[in-house]
């Protein structure tokens, strides 16, 4: 939540400029919350064929409940609906989330409802109350549901309107993945005992990751929760600990911790810059379970909005709508050849656009599609000079 373009984006320059023998330069400091993502860099570096940055623009009203509407469904809410941002109703359109849960009666028929996993932000029940229903009861009692015809849900939201609190939701995300991301404990006597030391070692990260230990206390742990998740709650009779971490397809995952960051103290202060280092630690462990896994997985991080130098958002200011989108895959798709195809579509299109009457009025990077990073360079006064990114609207994805 709240993921600002210049969060996610790195900076040789600023580190070169941050790092000299007579650094800081005069009058600047550098800002909590840049280069503190360095997987994203690390990984375009290392494998630029399967991974890619953008500026995901939002458009506004740039609210959670309204950002999540035009994520899911691809139209555009209106300022009248951002009085509904702290209660919103179920969303009645056309949606993936729908079409992910929602068993496939046409052509080829027959086909089940995806596996899905969602964690975070209880705004996401309000307005996915059908699709986003657990079916770990169902499960027990074989005349509701059974194994191969109804894909399972586990759903598992944490209440998001406590501006104040920085770890709830992010604990209740980070202390869960492990189960879907991870082999279960009784599949570790399978392996060679490097290969289980290294799972373990991997899930001992991620309870780390966890600030308030206390949410390992939880019921979905077991009696054990430290060491064993092998009895897990988390399981039924009919989706065993094995099925969790083998057959999912799709995980929602909603943090809320850089977005209470932002209303509790503003970007510019160091409690951001911790969240985005636990953020970068949690990227760095879900990609190396995507690396691992055999089948071909993609790996979407991105921000439903920004927000302002205050930490607020709602409005149309460019740091409000100025989001990123990180997609990393285990499978090679962002080719040489296809960038180069997509900068002539690109090219061609803004000179029509541009010869239109009404392209005038457009945005440069909806002409375009290509975005300067002027909030790095404006934050130190030009200093830096601004780099350049993709641009693709929310209603795209």
């Amino acid at each position: 939540d709240a993921m600002r373009i210049d969060f996610a984006t790195w900076s040789d320059e600023l580190n070169a400029t941050f790092s000299a023998p007579s650094s800081p330069p005069p009058g600047h400091r550098l800002m909590p919350y840049h280069n503190r993502l360095p997987i994203i860099h690390t990984l375009s570096g290392q494998h630029p064929e399967n991974t890619m940055l953008y500026r995901f623009r939002a458009d506004p009203p740039t609210t959670t409940l309204q950002r999540l509407k035009g994520l899911t469904t691809g139209q555009l809410p209106t300022f009248i609906d951002a009085g509904s941002n702290f209660a919103g109703s179920a969303i009645d359109e056309d949606n993936w989330l729908q079409a992910l849960r929602r068993p496939n009666t046409g052509a080829t028929g027959g086909k089940r409802p995806r596996n899905l996993v969602f964690l975070g932000d209880d705004t996401w029940s309000s307005l996915f109350p059908r699709e986003l229903s657990d079916t770990q009861e169902a499960e027990q009692n074989s005349t509701l549901w059974s194994e191969g015809s109804g894909g399972w849900a586990r759903v598992r939201p944490f209440p998001s309107l406590n501006v104040w609190d920085l770890d709830t939701v992010d604990d209740g995300v980070f202390s869960r993945l492990p189960f879907f991301l991870l082999p279960s404990e009784s599949d570790e006597h399978a392996m060679s005992p490097q290969a289980a030391a290294d799972v373990r070692a991997k899930r001992a990260k991620w309870r780390e990751l966890v600030r308030q230990q206390e949410m390992l206390a939880h019921p979905d742990f077991g009696a054990s929760s430290q060491a064993n998740m092998s009895s897990s709650p988390m399981a039924s009779t009919a989706v065993g600990l094995e099925q969790l971490h083998r057959d999912w397809d799709v995980i929602i995952a909603h943090g809320l911790g850089v977005d209470h960051c932002g209303h509790r103290y503003g970007p510019d202060h160091p409690a951001i810059s911790a969240k985005l280092a636990q953020t970068n630690e949690a990227i760095e462990l879900i990609v190396d379970a995507v690396g691992r896994s055999d089948k071909a997985t993609a790996l979407y991080v991105f921000g439903d909005h920004g927000m302002d130098p205050k930490g607020d958002h709602g409005g149309d200011s460019p740091r409000e709508v100025d989001a990123a989108l990180w997609v990393y895959s285990n499978k090679v798709w962002n080719t040489k050849e296809g960038k180069e195809r997509s900068s002539r579509v690109l090219e061609q299109a803004s000179t029509l656009v541009k010869n239109e009457p009404l392209g005038a009025a457009l945005d440069d990077d909806l002409k375009d599609g290509w975005w300067l990073n002027t909030h790095l360079s404006d934050d130190y006064r030009q200093l830096l000079e601004p780099s350049k990114l993709r641009s693709i609207p929310q209603i795209d994805l």
